[in-house]
């Protein structure tokens, strides 16, 4: 018996390179064939599990080329697709922006590399796929969407819609099936959503979709408003009299029922889904319809009449805008036991029908989480971002100090704008007030409250007139 380490059992090889890194295990594999063979074990394959891929026909064909049949690419489980916002297309012409020969070419090479892993690690399908984002400054330089001049939005929403679009064709090609998708949303993703009407494209086709989603499980998403091209304006109140056709044509698009079809076919193909997180950001691009169209609240009303949608273990719902009767029967759909509630604003209505349902045994809630709630109260002329709309709990479950400190002479120092609740307590009473007292936005804690929210979840419930760029506060 030789004492080479090729003569090891591969037990022993395997213990070895646990105690490497990656350089000097491949420099290992280089020792002979018997070494590289025994040396390719779970611990080395470890390190292709994860793969970030820019959506660039340089990064893809070289996805394509370590993917093929045998190659270790195709250990891959946890896959990153980034898509490019570059800011010279801000000054490029039609002709020079991405064209759809550049989009059929990443879906063919895409696809490929996809077919290849499908056909090769063995579970037939990837444990995870998250969409990201990357902007391109004209120096070269990377940033996050976050990060980038206010006048870039229009790339990173142009991006987001073009990566959308590669990836589902790709994964109708390939039908690799996938356990976790997540579209844009994280907290490096801030400021960088997929418009709504974009996932209802004729991209989406639910017979070539329909096994690529058959065991998805968790899905997270963050979503837009449909970008609706600047209107000309007249008039200085921005009152209903005032509206002109280009105004009114402008709230049928952002309206049409057709944004949404995407998204519903989407829930209806995920048969398996257990956990949903669904983000919106208000892209208010279109200043004048802010005020007296109500089009954000339209994506809560159409899911609430979803057929077929998938019963949840876990449920997260962040910035959306909804009617109380919509927002009731779409958490009654998903009866997740699980529910987590974040920057929801009530349109009409209050939240007495949903904490009433939320507290019952019937609903079956285990936990419940609620942070920076919001109803339809009339707003007054000191508070341009509707603070006195903001809900404070009292009692059981009320965490942290209040995002906006209440009025001292209110009498309601310990109220909290948070509350996280949990077996026993669930089923207790909430006890909830809105903001009393006047002003206290100024403070240094306000400002920071106001800002996150902003960054995360766009313009709030009003929008002041002279700030007309979608993310123009930085």
């Amino acid at each position: 018996m030789g004492s080479g380490l090729e003569d090891c059992p591969n037990e022993v090889v395997e213990s070895t390179t646990v105690l490497l890194d990656l350089k000097d295990i491949c420099t290992l594999r280089l020792v002979s064939r018997t070494l590289a063979s025994a040396a390719t074990q779970n611990h080395f394959k470890s390190y292709f599990r994860s793969k970030r891929v820019e959506l660039t026909e340089a990064a893809l064909q070289a996805f394509v080329e370590v993917t093929r049949c045998g190659r270790l690419g195709c250990a891959v489980q946890n896959l990153t697709l980034v898509g490019i916002a570059r800011q010279s297309d801000l000054e490029a012409s039609d002709e020079a922006k991405r064209s759809d020969h550049q989009l059929e070419l990443h879906v063919k090479l895409l696809s490929q590399a996809l077919t290849s892993i499908k056909a090769s690690n063995g579970s037939g399908r990837l444990s995870s796929l998250f969409l990201e984002i990357a902007v391109i400054l004209a120096d070269g330089e990377r940033i996050l969407p976050d990060a980038a001049h206010e006048d870039c939005w229009r790339v990173v929403w142009q991006s987001t819609a073009d990566t959308s679009r590669t990836v589902l064709r790709s994964l109708g090609a390939s039908k690799l099936r996938i356990q976790s998708l997540n579209t844009f949303n994280g907290c490096q993703m801030q400021r960088c959503s997929l418009a709504c009407d974009k996932l209802s494209s004729t991209d989406l086709k639910p017979e070539e979709l329909s096994e690529s989603f058959a065991g998805l499980t968790t899905l997270s998403l963050s979503l837009s408003n449909r970008i609706i091209e600047d209107v000309p304006f007249h008039g200085t109140d921005w009152s209903p009299r005032d509206k002109t056709p280009a105004i009114h044509e402008a709230e049928a698009k952002a309206a049409d029922e057709h944004n949404f079809d995407g998204l519903e076919q989407l829930l209806q193909l995920s048969t398996q889904l257990m956990s949903l997180e669904m983000h919106y950001y208000r892209l208010d691009c279109t200043p004048h319809l802010f005020k007296h169209s109500k089009h954000h609240e339209r994506l809560v009303q159409r899911l609430a009449k979803t057929d077929g949608f998938p019963r949840l273990m876990q449920c997260r719902l962040r910035g959306l805008h909804a009617r109380d009767e919509d927002l009731l029967r779409l958490i009654q759909q998903t009866a997740a036991r699980d529910l987590s509630l974040e920057n929801i604003t009530l349109t009409a209505g209050n939240f007495d029908a949903i904490f009433e349902h939320c507290t019952s045994e019937a609903a079956g809630i285990e936990r419940l989480y609620i942070d920076d709630l919001f109803a339809e109260q009339k707003l007054l002329w000191w508070d341009p971002c509707g603070v006195q709309k903001l809900l404070y709990f009292d009692g059981v479950g009320s965490i942290g100090k209040p995002h906006v400190p209440l009025n001292q002479r209110a009498g309601r120092t310990r109220s909290s704008n948070t509350l996280k609740r949990a077996g026993a307590e669930i089923s207790q009473n909430m006890s909830y007030h809105y903001h009393e007292g006047g002003p206290t936005m100024d403070t240094a804690q306000t400002r920071k409250w106001r800002h996150d929210r902003y960054r995360e979840y766009g313009w709030g419930q009003v929008q002041p007139p002279f700030l007309r760029n979608p993310l123009a506060y930085r």
